[in-house]
């Protein structure tokens, strides 16, 4: 483990998080892919080195304890995870041949649902990204006093509610981290702000019942966009005979929390900077300023970028920047940030390159860059690629794919001057267009259709998991 430095050395550096293990939960043919984690570590240690003045790399945090992991989720969630953790786990270390029986049957990946799987590294791989959530919230909260942190973990977790995985989620990694938070240094009023381009339905489960929790998210709604939840205050869809439905975990309709301590800000596809930039500066920052937190966590999504192959919100690489500053500037306290969703692998190393450049200007109380300067190791994303993403013709169950290939020759110089080149089709790409299969129609009666991340209706849950959770 990278070693802890003193009280003090730290208040004007970013930490970043992350650890191999997260490369190692593999779903073939699925967008949440090893190397999105991957690309992006290799898209930041080139950019500022393994520790710098500005940045310290720690790659190898302790798992999340049963304890932290107990602070959000239920008993029953956690076991029935274990109990698929143990099955798929021993069934992979079946011998292929029995002596008696012949050639044996292994199985190697156990669905959850449609979109959620583990397979023999899943419970590694998910342990690692809790305890990496947690590790960012004792770099910045305890001796060590790092100014900020991000936690560039996957699986991630915004979706798993206290009692479900769904999602990609296994594991709410935010979520953990802020009951860690408060557990461990005592942070009775933590905020997060999600600016993933689906809603965090579990967050939300979880946050709108603590008065002392604040949720925030801007995030796509409209044509049954998954998870189908957070619609604005106000909102007259999500009810049924005058009563509000619940829909994954979250409620649908005009969602504030027990003590106004939830905004929801939902966009139509292809919203941008523009409108999101709007609802930030009218109802997201004035709100977490007000609330006025010990502890604010990014559930950092990419997939709001122009280029991602299921999001549509249309943003640049650079506006993840002026996200960065913007609720830092609003929270006025320490800040840490956990990886979510993103599926262009090239566009999220450039995303989270200025994420994590911003991160470093706000360490050492800079103003944000008005000169558009070229950022220091513009070598490391090519602009002469367009990207590749889940749904293109790449496999990504291939390990033969090297990522630092994939990153070696890039530049950042569109991180730096915010002049990428957005392709119309791309912005209004659906997942509709690279599913197999066409979505099933929603079943009645309502509530409200349940869209997979995928952009098509999930299956119905196995009987080892669960429907309820």
């Amino acid at each position: 483990m990278a070693a802890r430095a003193r009280r003090g050395d730290n208040s004007k550096r970013t930490l970043f998080v992350t650890h191999p293990h997260c490369a190692e939960h593999r779903i073939a043919h699925h967008p949440e892919q090893p190397k999105r984690v991957e690309a992006i570590e290799a898209a930041v240690l080139a950019h500022f080195g393994e520790r710098s003045a500005d940045f310290a790399h720690d790659p190898s945090p302790p798992d999340a304890t049963a304890e932290a992991l107990g602070r959000f989720h239920t008993k029953k969630h956690l076991s029935k995870l274990e109990g698929l953790f143990d099955k798929v786990e021993e069934s992979a270390q079946a011998p292929l041949m029995d002596p008696r029986r012949g050639r044996t049957k292994r199985r190697t990946m156990l669905s959850i649902d449609e979109d959620t799987a583990v397979m023999p590294r899943s419970r590694a791989a998910a342990l690692s990204a809790a305890g990496g959530a947690c590790r960012a919230v004792d770099a910045v909260l305890g001796q060590e006093n790092y100014h900020s942190a991000f936690a560039c973990v996957r699986p991630p977790g915004h979706h798993a509610t206290p009692s479900r995985a769904m999602g990609f989620c296994l594991y709410n990694n935010a979520g953990v981290a802020a009951l860690h938070a408060r557990a461990t240094y005592g942070i009775q009023r933590v905020a997060v702000v999600d600016v993933d381009v689906h809603h965090g339905n579990g967050t939300e489960a979880f946050f709108r019942d603590d008065a002392d929790l604040f949720y925030a998210s801007f995030h796509q709604s409209g044509d049954d966009f998954y998870p189908g939840t957070g619609l604005a205050k106000g909102a007259k869809q999500g009810f049924s005979r005058g009563r509000e439905l619940s829909v994954n975990g979250a409620k649908v309709a005009g969602e504030t929390g027990i003590n106004n301590n939830v905004v929801n800000c939902p966009l139509g596809r292809g919203a941008g900077l523009r409108a999101i930039r709007r609802v930030m500066e009218e109802k997201i920052l004035p709100a977490l300023s007000a609330f006025a937190p010990g502890l604010v966590i990014i559930s950092l999504g990419f997939d709001a970028l122009a280029k991602d192959p299921i999001g549509g919100l249309n943003l640049d690489p650079h506006d993840y920047a002026y996200l960065t500053r913007s609720i830092q500037d609003a929270a006025q306290c320490k800040l840490i940030s956990v990886l979510e969703g993103g599926y262009d692998v090239r566009e999220i190393a450039r995303g989270a390159v200025a994420h994590v450049s911003e991160l470093a200007r706000l360490a050492k109380g800079a103003k944000p860059s008005d000169d558009l300067r070229r950022l220091r190791g513009a070598s490391v994303i090519s602009e002469l690629s367009s990207g590749e993403s889940w749904g293109s013709e790449q496999s990504y169950g291939d390990e033969d794919d090297d990522v630092n290939t994939l990153v070696a020759n890039m530049s950042l110089d569109s991180v730096a001057d915010g002049a990428m080149a957005r392709s119309p089709t791309a912005n209004r790409m659906s997942m509709d267009s690279v599913a197999e299969r066409p979505a099933t129609p929603p079943l009645l009666p309502q509530p409200p259709p349940r869209r997979s991340p995928r952009g098509v209706s999930p299956g119905v849950l196995p009987v080892e998991y669960g429907a309820d959770g």
